[in-house]
């Protein structure tokens, strides 16, 4: 992460140099240590093996010049980025929205918040899977990278795009679990190739962050269907959090029953082998499960 953030500084520098012709002068910074992972946190925690790097054995090496220790795959690379515990970007807590009601501290997988007048989520301990947040009932948590009513604003930022009203009906978001994503090619495609299949992806490090309001949100940006895709079975990194998801899930769906909207215009999916190909399968399942309800709804008003 340091070798990055540098690189990011020295990218600035060349380029302000290039542009102005004088050095640009930056703040020396000194990285906080925040402490070991306490044990009690640390035995919660998914163990993921690092990646690594096969070198070519001596008796191949003598015969030429050839590169002997190669350099990650795309896919582990991805696996290895995949091991961050996103430190210090836990929870941060709004103390004039708290009412310190025990919420987070009963949700929490990790054991990590606790309450002294408002809720505390220590940034050693916090493993930003976002749960807290997603069930406050007050909104008073958020994620430092993941905001409180983020979804709804980069909705309604994308529906008002150009491209957004040439989008065939009917129209898709889904949320998708880019822990899964094994190819920065399909990440890079740009919203408007959706778009124009009538699907809004929104990649997120984990679904199970996504609140009852994340859930129904899409619905008032004229979206017909909300199709959810998690990690593969047994992958998720957070204790509990599929569950919990599928609970919020079932709960967005009765707010949609309670206002005569069919229930099954939210659909979940679990990723089956590669991200890139099964997706693009939920999606058109989930496409023509809404045909066929649209179609019953007109029948029904005939």
């Amino acid at each position: 992460m340091e070798a990055v953030f540098d690189g990011h500084r020295a990218a600035k520098s060349i380029a302000h140099y290039l542009e102005h012709g004088e050095p640009l002068k930056q703040p020396q910074l000194e990285w906080p240590h925040i402490g070991d992972l306490p044990a009690d946190v640390a035995e919660k925690v998914t163990p993921l093996s690092p990646s690594s790097v096969d070198v070519v054995p001596p008796e191949a090496r003598v015969h030429d010049f050839a590169e002997l220790d190669r350099s990650f795959t795309e896919a582990e690379a991805l696996a290895e980025a995949k091991r961050c515990l996103s430190c210090t970007t836990g929870a941060l807590v709004d103390e004039e929205r708290c009412a310190a009601c025990l919420t987070c501290v009963r949700i929490c997988p990790f054991g990590v918040a606790t309450i002294d007048k408002t809720a505390i989520m220590p940034a050693e301990k916090c493993q930003a899977c976002g749960l807290c947040a997603a069930y406050c009932p007050a909104a008073a948590i958020a994620l430092k990278k993941f905001g409180t009513n983020q979804m709804r604003g980069k909705l309604m930022e994308i529906m008002s795009g150009e491209t957004a009203a040439e989008m065939p009906a009917p129209l898709i978001v889904s949320y998708c679990c880019l822990f899964e994503v094994s190819s920065r090619d399909f990440a890079r495609r740009t919203e408007e190739d959706f778009l124009r299949q009538g699907v809004v992806p929104i990649m997120i490090p984990c679904v199970a962050r996504l609140s009852v309001a994340d859930l129904l949100s899409p619905f008032e940006v004229r979206a017909e269907a909300v199709v959810v895709i998690a990690c593969q079975e047994g992958s998720c990194l957070y204790p509990t959090a599929e569950q919990r998801l599928r609970d919020r899930i079932n709960q967005a769906k009765q707010v949609l029953t309670e206002i005569n909207m069919e229930p099954d215009r939210i659909d979940y999916w679990k990723t089956d082998g590669r991200a890139e190909t099964s997706w693009s399968a939920f999606w058109q399942l989930s496409r023509r499960k809404i045909q066929q309800i649209q179609d019953a709804e007109k029948g029904a008003h005939v």
